[in-house]
Order: structure tokens, then C-alpha cells, then sequence
């Protein structure tokens, strides 16, 4: 994981962002690195129904979990750099049995549609330009948490 001390899986919309979409689509760039994750926290606080923890020691991160009939799901969000981390435990275990890195991933969003919610996270490049934060993405990685967790590749 990039040098980085065991750390488990982890995506933010820009504020700015979320409250131009909120009336309408801005169409000016949005600042930050160019690796910058574009999520929304309050986005994945709803679809996952946990708030994160937030570490700032060294390479900022936030951490959501999420444990339910007896499996652990670990999403670990690198915002400036653009990774995710995402992990499936066994409730009670510290290893992992199935992991999933983006690096560099465009962009994450939350879908509600026919009953279900559920986070989606494009690929690396999968856009020509940066990710709006609003837009299908047609291929990767999507999650969900009700009624059980599921972790699955998507096109």
C-alpha cells in the first residue's frame, strides 16, 4: 500500500460542489490535486449508516466500518491521493478475505433506485476529464450494506 503502515480500505464530494449540484450543475473546475477522490461524505454517512473515523497524522484518511451478520466491511478513503481501500473481514478477524485497492480512483457516488442504495467507485482514468461527482459510471466497483453487505465488480 504505497509505503504506508497496515491501513485498511477507504471516498468526499467537494463542498463546494454538493451545494452547486444542489440547485443545479456547476460548470466551473474544481480545485485540488489532480488525484483528488470526489465523493460525498454525507452521501456515504447515509448509504453505510456509520460515520467514519478521520486520521490526519501523517497521509489523511477516513475510515468507515461497517459490521453486520458477522462480516466486517472496511472502506479506507485517501482523498488528496485518490485511493480506496476497501476490505471484507470475518467479524471477529484481522485478515482480510477480500480486498480491493483503487488507486487513483476517479470518483465515488451514491445511487438510490428501485428500493436499493449503494455506493459506486470508478476505476483509475476511466474519465477523459475529472470525475463531476454526479455522473453514471458505467464500470467498478459498487458496494452495498441493507439488508446485507455486498462488495461486487460491476460493467
Amino acid at each position: 500500500m504505497r509505503g504506508r503502515t497496515t491501513r485498511s480500505s477507504g471516498p468526499i464530494l467537494v463542498p463546494a460542489l454538493r451545494a452547486a449540484t444542489a440547485v443545479g450543475r456547476s460548470t466551473r473546475p474544481l480545485a485540488g490535486p489532480a488525484n483528488m477522490l470526489i465523493w460525498n461524505k454525507a452521501d456515504f454517512i447515509e448509504c453505510l449508516e456509520t460515520t467514519p473515523t478521520f486520521d490526519d497524522t501523517y497521509d489523511p484518511y477516513y475510515l468507515f466500518t461497517v459490521t453486520k451478520h458477522g462480516l466486517r466491511l472496511e472502506i479506507t478513503l485517501y482523498e488528496d491521493a485518490g485511493d480506496v481501500y476497501i476490505s471484507l473481514f470475518q467479524e471477529n478477524s484481522t485478515s482480510a478475505f477480500l480486498k480491493f485497492t483503487l488507486l487513483q480512483c476517479s470518483g465515488a457516488r451514491f445511487v438510490r433506485t428501485h428500493g436499493k442504495e449503494y455506493l459506486e467507485f470508478a476505476p483509475a482514468r476511466l474519465f477523459e476529464q475529472r470525475y463531476d461527482g454526479e455522473s453514471l459510471i458505467p464500470a467498478g466497483i459498487r458496494i452495498t450494506v441493507n439488508p446485507n453487505i455486498l462488495v461486487e465488480n460491476y460493467v
